[in-house]
């Protein structure tokens, strides 16, 4: 965990996406996307792929993972 200093510092499996989420804050500081932009982003990917699952549909929820995984990186 980066706020923790060197002696303090364990392996937390609970924080696996840190590393990632840090690259993605690093590339979008300079722009004009805020928090509330990436978490209304989750929370509509998020309800969507609900939607998704709920009907079964796979071929759409499989191609909404990748739409999703391209504009994120």
């Amino acid at each position: 965990m980066s706020k923790l200093s060197t002696e303090e510092k364990f392996i937390d499996v609970s924080d696996y996406g840190r590393t990632i989420a840090v690259a993605c804050a690093q590339k979008l500081k300079h722009t004009k996307v805020t928090a509330i932009h990436i978490t209304l982003l989750f929370a509509v990917c998020g309800l969507r792929l609900d939607c998704c699952v709920l009907h079964f549909e796979e071929l759409l929820y499989s191609s909404w993972i990748f739409f999703n995984l391209k504009i994120n990186y």
